[in-house]
């Protein structure tokens, strides 16, 4: 598969254009650790769920956050694995939204 970056931007403005027309200038992500499995085994279907669960990890969102604000502030050279951080913090944005708009969420936390 491949994926033009002009593309994934384009893409991303629209979705992200659109959820505000929608009232949503900010979302509360009530949590802060996510489970997650680094490449490539996170690609490696055919491996079993206790490998799977040997290759997990715990990062942080306001990990990932920290990093994607530095770089500007810091030059961090590392601006392409930059974007592992950024797709951690819009998975969550995007998983808390829809649960809102679905109306799945309890109401002190919407």
């Amino acid at each position: 598969m491949e994926i033009k970056i002009s593309e994934l931007k384009d893409l991303t403005c629209k979705l992200l254009s659109r959820i505000e027309t929608l009232g949503y200038s900010s979302v509360n992500i009530p949590h802060n650790f996510y489970w997650d499995i680094m490449a490539p085994e996170r690609y490696e279907v055919g491996i079993t769920a206790q490998d799977a669960a040997n290759k997990l990890n715990t990062p942080k969102l306001s990990d990932d956050l920290e990093v994607i604000q530095e770089i500007d502030e810091k030059k961090l050279p590392d601006y392409v694995y930059a974007l592992v951080h950024l797709a951690a913090l819009i998975r969550a944005t995007g998983e808390e939204i829809s649960l809102l708009v679905e109306g799945r969420v309890p109401q002190q936390r919407a």
